[in-house]
């Protein structure tokens, strides 16, 4: 019997580490280490690079290495065949837009078209005008047309018909617009064209392919930390990152100047960045000659941010001189005397938990977090359950309390001074978290003590803070604080001081929920305080089936078309498409089943496709895609962790996040047209269950009855609970959509190998197979 075995190339990186990767907030890698114990040729990787096949190569000392997933197959120098690597030195990679791979080596360069089956060298001729500038070769890069550039020792070259010929670019002493120097020794491009050169002798860039060029040297104004430019890499944004032999430099384009980042090791030993990779959401990573590796928040800019992951983390060399991210987002770490490690960082998708601990002098605050609001400068205005408002600034991680004015004389009603967060009124009525009495005039709010319960930042700039103890509204930053209070003679002004929600609406108009009823503030309105405000007041009314539903309102919402959903505790969700004159009443039917699933409604949502998503207690999640006619749910027995979900967000991929008693659940919506109100495809939920995983087990999430959630402008979604805010960007749960090849590499008969990359038809006898191994 004939066993044939077909070698098969699965997917390159994907079952290597990421069932042994722990998911946690510090990002704790496991690395897997590739050494000549397993079949690489050297210990040293200078480069690392995937081709469109999937297979990774690994260029060391003493030869190149393609990595199939199980395997190495070493490629080195023959001197008795010409279709052979110049030299077992490999120095660069790179794969082209058309599957070339392009090999880099002390003694010239080389290509392979056919998957390393053959290699051409190309070497300097002096006989010819547009041949290579010299053999040996630093770097490769590629343009956004398709052109080869190599960066030599002598020298920028450009390819011309496929590597026939090259344009050189040289350093002309007379000449300030040329490169700075002829030793090249990084190459990058943007995503517009732009080319970014480093030299050992100054860094410099091209906006007209070459040109000219514009130098940043230590020497002028430019901020860079030193001429030595060893590596460049460009982010997502733009965003250039420079690593010198002195200090990471990050470029800023409006000001045309760099800013140096230095992170330490024990008594401050500087690490000279000699590698950079970009990570997915807003992270680098960053390679050094002598610390290991390290991750850096390039959104924050943060130093506090550096993660440093070395020998102790699972390293056996910190010198690190190549890294590379492939297509399955898997990291390979390129070590000068440990081989190449691998770790699977975007499977370590993490939550951030910011502890919510202000001072009060020597003592420490740990407070119940009831609202939270993002702010354009990335800070965070905290509100308590009892200890007031602050602001959380993240590059310092330190809460201040709010700047407040002087107040203005807003009539006889009341006159005070509030000196920055803390007002002293003749009689306060939000001491201890304490609510206020709907039948008392309070002069103001104390908001080092109030108990917040909602916060607002609307379109003209105007602050809004709901409390228990009525509204206040500060019209400019450091500005004085406005107060709005439930006044029982005037039918028109605020109908009650425990404020539930806030929203603005398409027209910047204010609603506001209370504990007894809806209050509508026009927006020419929304400075006159007198009396509780100028107002529509909406409230249920048991005789007319068209006013809202029940008065303690929960959240507030404006869909697409403009009509305004309003969620209640205890009488299901209103709508209203004419500005409050009547409302649809949308209530949970025993007998139905296509009904609100629960009557109490926490969160409202709607996604691109217009369904509205809608968080209950008891009745877990709910959608709706006829305008709330019908509703399917979706609970516990669905996949749910709990079917009390307090909050509901989309997120810029249309996946769904829901905040539930018990966990973090992210949904992946049912996108089929047919079964657009059928069940979600899948639901996934984060609960911290599993010892650290995710940081998640501080928030305690079933200790507070509310806890507050938030997506701000940046696509970050806020947590609160006791004592922290936890808070994410969703783009680090991106699913991976790369899907490896099935490459067939080798077919065995018996034992004859024949090599299927080789050999378009390869003989197996006359008898038929009994028998396939696939490996």
């Amino acid at each position: 019997m004939r066993h044939i075995a077909l070698y098969v190339l699965f997917a390159v990186s994907l079952s290597l580490t990421s069932a042994h990767l722990a998911q946690s907030q510090e990002l704790k890698l496991k690395f897997e280490q590739f050494t000549t114990e397993r079949g690489l040729s050297q210990s040293r990787v200078n480069c690392i690079v995937q081709d469109k096949r999937g297979f990774i190569w690994i260029g060391t000392n003493d030869g190149l290495n393609r990595f199939d997933g199980y395997t190495f197959t070493v490629y080195r120098y023959d001197a008795q065949n010409p279709n052979t690597i110049p030299s077992d030195i490999i120095q660069a990679l790179h794969c082209d837009r058309n599957g070339t791979l392009w090999i880099g080596t002390p003694n010239g360069l080389c290509k392979s078209e056919d998957g390393g089956k053959t290699f051409e060298t190309i070497l300097p001729d002096p006989r010819r005008q547009n041949s290579l500038a010299n053999e040996f070769i630093n770097v490769i890069s590629e343009d956004r047309w398709g052109a080869i550039w190599i960066g030599t020792q002598d020298g920028l070259c450009k390819t011309i018909d496929g590597g026939q010929s090259f344009l050189t670019f040289k350093y002309e002493e007379r000449n300030s617009k040329s490169i700075p120097d002829n030793d090249i020794t990084a190459l990058c491009f943007d995503s517009s064209g732009i080319m970014w050169i480093g030299t050992r002798d100054g860094l410099c860039k091209s906006e007209d392919g070459g040109i000219s060029f514009k130098t940043y040297k230590k020497g002028d104004n430019s901020g860079i930390s030193s001429d030595t430019v060893l590596s460049i890499s460009i982010d997502r944004f733009k965003n250039v990152w420079v690593g010198t032999a002195n200090g990471l430099c990050y470029f800023n384009p409006k000001a045309e100047r760099f800013v140096t980042f230095f992170p330490t090791l024990g008594e401050r030993i500087k690490v000279f960045p000699a590698i950079i990779c970009e990570q997915t959401s807003n992270r680098l990573w960053i390679g050094t000659e002598n610390g290991g590796l390290w991750l850096f928040n390039a959104k924050t800019k943060d130093k506090k941010d550096w993660r440093n992951y070395g020998i102790t983390s699972g390293l056996t060399d910190n010198q690190i001189i190549s890294l590379y991210q492939d297509r399955a987002g898997l990291l390979w770490v390129g070590t000068v005397s440990g081989g190449v490690y691998l770790c699977n960082p975007t499977g370590s998708a993490k939550f951030e938990a910011i502890a919510v601990n202000p001072r009060r002098g020597d003592k420490l605050i740990v407070r119940k977090v009831s609202a939270i609001w993002e702010e354009k400068d990335e800070s965070l205005l905290v509100g308590t359950t009892d200890a007031g408002l602050y602001r959380y600034l993240p590059e310092a991680k330190v809460y201040r309390r709010l700047q407040v004015g002087k107040e203005e004389d807003e009539g006889k009603e009341r006159k005070s001074t509030a000196k920055k967060a803390k007002v002293q009124p003749k009689k306060s009525l939000a001491k201890k978290g304490k609510k206020a009495k709907d039948d008392v005039k309070a002069a103001t709010i104390d908001l080092e003590t109030a108990y917040v319960t909602a916060l607002l930042r609307d379109k003209s700039g105007m602050l809004w803070i709901g409390t228990a103890s009525g509204l206040c509204v500060q019209a400019q930053e450091k500005g004085p604080l406005r107060y709005f209070f439930y006044y029982p003679e005037n039918p028109k002004g605020l109908c009650s001081n425990e404020i539930t929600a806030l929203y603005e609406d398409q027209k910047e108009n204010l609603w506001i929920g209370t504990k007894n009823g809806l209050c509508y503030l026009p927006k020419a309105n929304k400075l006159d305080t007198a009396k509780g405000g100028k107002m529509t007041v909406f409230k249920s009314d048991p005789e007319k089936p068209k006013t809202l539903s029940n008065n303690h309102i929960t959240t507030i919402f404006q869909d697409k078309e403009g009509a305004i959903w309003v969620g209640t505790n205890g009488g299901g969700l209103c709508k209203t498409i004419d500005g409050g004159n009547t409302f649809t009443r949308m209530l949970n039917e025993p007998q139905n089943p296509k009904s609100l699933s629960s009557n109490s409604v926490w969160a409202l949502c709607q996604d691109a496709s217009g369904a509205i998503w809608v968080g209950t207690d008891g009745g877990g999640l709910c959608k709706t895609t006829d305008g709330g006619q019908t509703f399917t749910a979706f609970r516990e027995r669905d996949g749910l962790s709990s079917d009390i979900v307090y909050g509901v967000f989309e997120d810029s991929e249309g996946f769904i996040w829901l905040k539930t008693r018990k966990s973090i659940t992210k949904v992946t919506p049912n996108t089929d047209a047919a079964s657009a109100n059928t069940k979600p495809l899948m639901f996934r939920n984060y609960d911290g269950l599993s010892g650290v995983q995710f940081g998640l087990r501080n928030m305690q999430l079933q200790q507070f009855e509310l806890p507050s959630c938030h997506k701000g402008e940046s696509g970050y979604l806020y947590f609160g609970g006791v004592g922290v805010i936890t808070n994410f960007s969703p783009e680090a749960f991106r699913e991976k959509s790369y899907k490896p090849p099935i490459i067939i590499t080798g077919v065995a008969v018996k034992e004859t190998v024949g090599d299927t990359e080789r050999d378009s038809v390869i003989a197996i006898g006359e008898k038929n197979c009994t028998a396939l191994q696939i490996q």
